[in-house]
């Protein structure tokens, strides 16, 4: 019996998950209950208020189903639900409870047996089975049916919810027509918010155009300009960091002590006098040496990297400023409430904004996580990019109002839109106020489960924004972003300055990952090129095969977890053998610094991240050499769907709920619970609200995710109850396709948080 209990489990999960609408899913369950247990008849009854009525049945008459109604004091399918608890009646029409229905045509049935479906403490109706012959159902068949019913009364809710969510979007009137004369542009939700104001195109001086090169007849006169122009950009630079420090805090003045490193590195000044060498005046110089730089970043996949090259830009365009003698527009005062439009836009330029007057920005181009976007968001300034080429788009002074949620800008708005998007606004700062109100209160389960939420960060500010944020732990600290805003590789000094300095500000626990470079991640110094990266020389691979690079910084780890408290992380280890060779490094890090009497941790714990499907195959191994392990998703997902989420013709084929990828991810947290090691997911579906009740249940208790989503993904937390997330897991488990477990992880958070998907549909999941 326990065997037939499990297989019929397992079918009606497939059966929930192939269903769309209640009618479907209660129809085949009808069905799928009789023939397992041999019964003639299988009914489900709904209660609706103190109403029973019949909504499915196999072997009562179909005209029956949505007609027959009862109360809870009618009938034994009305005990069951005043007792709370399964009736089984050998021979029903004796029975002083029953109640014939004559459409149903069930005189011809003698045994009954009856369930209550109920979820959290609420009875649903009421789960019937009946059969021709007489006599009692036995112990196993109660036990059976009480099952089937425990597990199909979640279903039924979410079931419910959807039905009424499509019910409502049905009855919704179209959204009014959008005028002729108003125009909507879509570009890329950079800063959230919502401002509206006239058109100002920024126009600033020293930008790197289609400027006539020039030769020049003394180059030592164009060195003294340009040590001129340095010193004045020096004076500007730390002036300008000094002041945002202050106004914002120390991760955004970091972004301008990032343009001083540049401005002061030695390989940067020597490319400019190199170019003065050749013949060229300085601002010709500064502009061709930057040239070069922007290109090697530019042909970078990973947009955080490749954004570095505006940083490079900035302080080459400040140096061009001063040795020509321009300065950057600012906006004009008869413009009170001014969206600014550029086709791009520097942190210097923000910062010569008056960011009293400005109430939206636009740009051409850029990507969220640019260190201007970073400092609108700092300011509570709305950013659309992506939007295309601005002069076609926009006119100077017109009205234009920023939606930099989702990524629309509307010019010439009519009255309607602009009072739904003052709805939108008020809506947006009441969820703001919601989600900043759980900062410090625990991210616990209803039913007292504990869940530790993490933050992936790369470089200052993404530790501010955790520590604003309330994230516990840096689950993930990116190496990788520290390497790439210097023109070379830091020595082991440099490094460990930098891991001091972020422990100590964060000052709780810190998993910093090994140099993760190759594949979408490079550096402009550090060229990779290969015909298929993401297979190729990546990660570890580099590290182990250029242990110049990797055994300084296995040192300057261990330094740094002398005082703080620090783990060290290998990525895409796929292999027992490599991860031995990794440790061999490590241990000859420890042998190094103890001869050198330098103080370091020696009992540092150690991870890996796993990435590679193989490595999944080999998990008990990898358990008994390290002490934990991350699962970094991003990676893990496209080897194992053998997609690149970056190409945008197979992107849609990148897929969280993959029946294999939440197998796999079950598996390893499996492993880790038998091994008694911690396992962490720190890959993107870690902050998507939508998954958590998916990984909650699957077994994960440790999730890092970008600051920003910790909120949201902690209100999820809160809201939901383990058990629930367990039956919701199990469903998923079983279900064919990701569309159907999509559906009940949708149907499951809109019940449990509901504006967590306000403004969401299915498609923006699957390709977030």
């Amino acid at each position: 019996m326990a065997r037939e209990k499990l297989t019929t489990l397992e079918i009606i999960s497939e059966i929930i998950a192939r269903s769309h609408t209640l009618r479907e899913l209660l129809d085949q369950i009808v069905h799928l209950v009789a023939d397992r247990m041999g019964t003639e008849v299988c009914s489900v009854y709904l209660l609706e208020v103190d109403l029973l009525r019949l909504k499915a049945t196999v072997g009562l008459e179909a005209e029956a189903v949505e007609s027959v109604t009862m109360t809870v004091e009618e009938g034994l399918t009305g005990l069951v639900v005043e007792e709370g608890e399964a009736i089984a009646v050998g021979d029903a029409p004796s029975h002083p409870r029953y109640k014939y229905f004559p459409e149903t045509r069930e005189e011809r049935y003698r045994s009954f047996l009856g369930v209550p479906l109920q979820h959290r403490g609420d009875t649903l109706g009421v789960l019937t089975v009946q059969r021709i012959e007489a006599g009692p159902f036995g112990q196993d068949e109660i036990k059976m049916l009480k099952a089937i019913a425990g597990q199909l009364s979640g279903v039924i809710v979410h079931a419910q919810l959807l039905d009424q969510i499509h019910l409502e979007q049905a009855e919704k009137p179209p959204p009014p027509a959008v005028p002729l004369d108003v125009m909507v542009h879509r570009g890329i939700p950079a800063a959230v918010g919502i401002g509206a104001g006239k058109v100002h195109f920024l126009g600033v001086a020293g930008r790197f155009g289609p400027v006539r090169e020039r030769r020049a007849a003394d180059p030592n006169l164009e060195r003294a300009d340009l040590q001129e122009a340095v010193e004045a950009s020096f004076l500007d630079l730390t002036h300008i960091e000094k002041m945002v420090t202050q106004r914002l805090s120390e991760a955004e003045g970091a972004i301008f002590h990032t343009h001083l490193l540049i401005l002061q590195d030695q390989w940067f000044r020597q490319r400019i006098e190199d170019e003065i060498d050749q013949g060229w005046d300085a601002p010709t110089a500064v502009r061709r040496a930057v040239q070069i730089y922007v290109e090697n970043f530019r042909d970078i996949n990973d947009p955080y990297l490749r954004e570095r090259a505006v940083d490079v830009e900035d302080v080459g365009r400040r140096l061009v400023a001063h040795l020509v003698g321009e300065e950057t527009e600012p906006v004009p005062e008869d413009l009170p409430e001014a969206v600014i439009v550029a086709d791009a836009m520097t942190p210097s330029d923000f910062i010569g904004l008056d960011k009293a007057l400005v109430k939206g920005i636009i740009l051409g181009a850029g990507h969220t996580t640019s260190h201007t976007v970073i400092l609108a968001k700092s300011f509570g300034i709305p950013v659309v990019t992506g939007v295309g080429p601005m002069k076609d788009l926009f006119v100077e002074g017109e009205e234009v109002i920023v939606d930099g949620s989702h990524g629309i800008v509307y010019c010439r708005p009519t009255e309607e839109i602009r009072q739904e998007l003052e709805r939108r606004k008020a809506w947006l700062q009441d969820r703001s106020d919601q989600l900043a109100s759980l900062r410090d209160l625990p991210a616990e389960t209803l039913d007292g489960h504990a869940v530790c939420l993490g933050a992936n960060v790369g470089l200052m500010h993404g530790v501010e924004e955790a520590l604003r944020q309330g994230a516990e732990i840096i689950g993930l600290y990116r190496t990788e972003y520290s390497f790439a805003i210097r023109p070379d590789f830091p020595t082991e000094e440099e490094q460990l300055e930098v891991y001091r300095h972020t422990c100590s500000r964060f000052g709780r626990q810190v998993t910093i990952r090994t140099l993760d470079v190759g594949g979408d991640k490079a550096l402009p110094y550090f060229p990779i090129e290969e015909v298929n990266p993401f297979l190729g020389w990546r990660s570890i691979r580099v590290s182990l095969d250029r242990p110049d690079l990797f055994d300084p910084q296995l040192r300057a780890i261990l330094r740094a977890a002398a005082d703080y408290p620090v783990r060290i992380l290998f990525p895409m280890i796929s292999t027992p053998g490599e991860l031995d060779q990794a440790l061999a490094h490590l241990d000859g890090a420890r042998e190094h610094l103890k001869r050198e009497g330098l103080p370091y941790d020696p009992e540092v714990p150690v991870g890996v991240m796993l990435e590679v499907p193989g490595a999944v195959a080999v998990i008990e191994a990898l358990f008994d050499r390290v002490d934990f392990i991350s699962i970094g998703t991003n990676d893990l997902i496209q080897y194992l769907l053998a997609v690149d989420r970056g190409n945008r013709k197979v992107a849609n084929l990148y897929d969280p709920l993959h029946p294999a990828v939440v197998g796999t991810l079950q598996r390893i947290v499996q492993a880790g619970e038998a091994a008694g090691k911690e396992v962490s997911l720190c890959g993107e579906i870690a902050g998507e609200p939508l998954y958590v009740p998916l990984l909650l249940g699957l077994g994960c208790r440790i999730l890092s995710m970008l600051p920003s989503a910790v909120l949201a993904v902690k209100e999820v937390v809160r809201a939901v109850r383990l058990a629930d997330c367990q039956a919701l897991a199990q469903a998923c488990l079983a279900s064919p396709d990701s569309a159907s477990s999509l559906q009940m992880l949708e149907a499951f958070l809109t019940e449990a948080v509901p504006d967590v998907l306000e403004g969401r549909t299915p498609s923006d999941v699957l390709s977030s």
